[in-house]
């Protein structure tokens, strides 16, 4: 991760000079791993976010303002009576390492100075805020509670002493060391850093390795003696910005506009642009916002497209025992010729007899051998048969009328696994969710919940100026085919695909208007990574939904079919009115 000791430092080097004496005047959790502490200080409140998360640990200053859920979680209270009012006595990081304390100074309840700090460990799946005791280094509480049984090597739980684990890697503070007189020959040179040196990165130690014109790859005891003063004069360089200071803070983001990383040393060999920031904490917003909020959705899709994928997988299991049912229920008549043969011959058969051979009048009196049991007399034998023919009629009856049901809710199944694919908002995450809660696939939660704005659909602008709309999910798809468009608007979809319904206003429309259309609706369905895609186009009058079809499901006639070229265009060029 980006977010290693170096970056560490420079947060600490900035929130120190910004908060030391500074109150803390409230404490939110909007997030069941992230910690908002306000700070007043200087006659300035200072947000300062500290998140937990296992994929995205942070530490910074923030201007974004996060609902807070409706019933705060016992962590949050806790940290309120400790935190709340307390003053900031001091900030400082462990070596060189992700852990940062903030010690502050309170009052209990009976007026006595009390001295507590906050530990934040920004440890990848092992981050944690833990508030300690200061002189006992008793925990009080973390935001995430360790024991033993999670294999963990310490215990954090309230009551038990707090223990940093410290390494045995080297602090460049404290050290002059370089990377040719510590690190084994056969060690890769990237590795050199991250594997000896406290709070070094894969990005800054690939950054050294580049400044020093070197393969990463490349082995220590390959180095030629002139190579070997290069990799030390640029570890040397990163050493030095790091002691004075010497931050520089941008991102790195690729030809096609997406974030690739960041760091607080100059990242100057990346063959990227890059987008600078006035300081750190502009910086981590400006990249964990774009991240974040991809993680946190990602994560909480993740669990729906689940169950919804173990639901398809049933229903296909399902088809394809139902088939083999169904096949068998064809050669019922069989059961019927042998019930008639043995209600014939019936003189032919007495208890004992397993089998017996007769001439089918059926089949123009071909001999034909017929099982019976023989426990049970011919009238029994023949009775059997004939229950056995009626009940495969009846099942034959049954899955005729089942198979078209679960293949009708299969595909509605798959058109809503391809909507959590595209989720971007927590507003389309919700709507999704309550759309599986009144079809039955998920419980409605017994925790109140806030009341999300709903979301509208995507609307695309043409050179032509026609308006587009594209459905974000199945009620959306209903809403504004059924309801928004009028009957002379243009209906387009993916050709039995999963997919968005796009409506077109049909006004003076010209041929490039249908292909931004078509190609919409190919982009937003599940062929998207296609290089050809058939799409449908119709009047939206043709468009029909049947009477307790699922939401999204609709069908319709008189339509055109075109092949999109997915090259043809790009969708970042088409306008968006966001």
């Amino acid at each position: 991760m980006s977010f290693d000791g170096i970056v560490t430092k420079a947060i600490v080097d900035d929130i120190k000079a910004k908060l030391i004496n500074g109150k803390i005047s409230k404490v939110n959790q909007p997030d069941k791993n992230e910690l908002d502490l306000i700070i007043y200080n200087n006659k300035q409140n200072y947000k300062l976010l500290i998140s937990a998360s296992s994929s995205l640990p942070r530490m910074h200053f923030t201007n974004e303002n996060k609902k807070n859920p409706i019933e705060a979680y016992n962590f949050c209270m806790l940290m309120r009576k400790y935190l709340q009012g307390a003053v900031i006595t001091d900030i400082y990081q462990e070596s060189m390492d992700r852990v940062v304390s903030i010690d502050i100074n309170s009052r209990d309840e009976m007026g006595y100075d009390m001295n507590y700090s906050l530990v934040v460990e920004l440890m990848g799946k092992h981050s944690n805020i833990i508030l300690i005791e200061k002189e006992s280094q008793m925990i009080v509480d973390a935001i995430k509670r360790i024991s033993f049984d999670t294999k963990s090597i310490r215990q954090i739980l309230p009551k038990t002493k707090y223990s940093y684990l410290e390494d045995d890697k080297i602090n460049i503070l404290r050290s002059d060391d370089l990377p040719t007189d510590i690190a084994e020959g056969t060690t890769k040179l990237q590795q050199v850093f991250y594997k000896n040196y406290t709070g070094f990165s894969p990005t800054i130690s690939r950054e050294i390795c580049l400044r020093a014109d070197l393969d990463f790859n490349r082995r220590l005891e390959d180095l030629t003696e002139n190579e070997k003063l290069r990799f030390n004069q640029a570890f040397i360089e990163v050493r030095e910005a790091i002691r004075n200071c010497d931050y520089d803070f941008s991102i790195v983001i690729d030809e096609d506009e997406k974030l690739k990383d960041f760091h607080v040393i100059k990242l100057e060999k990346y063959g990227y642009q890059k987008k600078n920031f006035d300081d750190i904490h502009e910086m981590l917003d400006y990249y964990y916002k774009k991240h974040s909020s991809n993680d946190s959705i990602t994560q909480k899709s993740s669990h729906l497209k689940k169950i919804v994928s173990n639901k398809i997988q049933r229903n296909s299991n399902k088809l394809s025992n139902l088939t083999v049912d169904l096949q068998e229920a064809k050669k019922r008549d069989i059961y019927k010729v042998y019930a008639d043969l043995i209600s014939s011959n019936m003189h032919l058969i007495h208890k004992g007899v397993d089998k017996i051979n007769v001439q089918n009048f059926y089949d123009e009196m071909n001999p034909i051998e017929i099982p019976l049991n023989p426990i049970k007399s011919g009238n029994e034998n023949a009775q059997n048969y004939y229950k056995k023919f009626s009940k495969l009629k009846t099942r034959e009856k049954m899955i005729t009328q089942e198979l078209p049901l679960i293949k009708q809710e299969n595909e509605y199944l798959l058109q809503l696994l391809e909507t959590l694919e595209r989720v971007t908002e927590y507003q389309e995450l919700s709507e999704i969710k309550d759309e599986m809660v009144k079809i039955g696939l998920i419980k409605k939660s017994k925790k109140k919940t806030a009341k999300v704005k709903p979301s509208k659909p995507r609307h695309f602008v043409t050179e032509n100026n026609v308006d587009i709309f594209v459905g974000k999910n199945n009620y959306q798809n209903d809403n504004l085919t059924l309801k928004q468009a009028n009957k002379e608007d243009i209906f387009v979809h993916v050709k039995d695909m999963p997919g968005s319904h796009v409506i077109m206003r049909n006004e003076n429309l010209v041929q490039e208007d249908y292909d931004v259309a078509c190609f919409l609706a190919a982009y937003f369905s599940s062929m998207s990574k296609e290089k050809f895609v058939e799409v449908d186009y119709t009047e939206k009058k043709n468009v029909k939904k049947a009477k307790g079809a699922k939401p999204g499901m609709v069908f319709y006639n008189n339509f055109n079919t075109v092949n999109v070229d997915m090259s043809s265009y790009d969708i970042d060029k088409i306008k968006e009115i966001v």
